[in-house]
């Protein structure tokens, strides 16, 4: 294989002849390969860095919370804890009430 360095010795004269010219086109496909292995190189990077984006975007869309079911979970829970309250004041107030009838009927007996 011939190096850069080897072209740059060649005596490009009117008549190449056969040595140098094989040379040349050693270089060249030598060169050619290279750039068709990095072409694939980063072909393949390409590929592996959307395979990669894709795997993100589906764990980030999974791992992400549905605000609407969190919204609705408050609510529910809010809405219990209003309920409790509700029920408690309201056999508190029934408590009361039947504490003040039984004193109004020992008051009228």
């Amino acid at each position: 294989m011939a190096s850069e360095s080897d072209l740059s010795n060649i005596n490009f004269s009117t008549l190449i002849g056969a040595h140098e010219l094989r040379l040349i086109l050693t270089a060249r496909n030598t060169q050619l390969q290279s750039i068709e292995k990095a072409r694939a190189e980063t072909l393949n990077a390409n590929h592996e860095n959307d395979v990669l984006k894709q795997e993100m975007e589906q764990q980030l869309k999974n791992e992400q919370p549905n605000m609407v079911v969190m919204q609705e979970r408050m609510i529910k829970q809010e809405t219990e804890k209003l309920r409790v309250k509700y029920e408690a004041e309201k056999e508190q107030l029934h408590k009361d009430l039947l504490n003040r009838v039984e004193k109004v009927l020992k008051l009228e007996m």
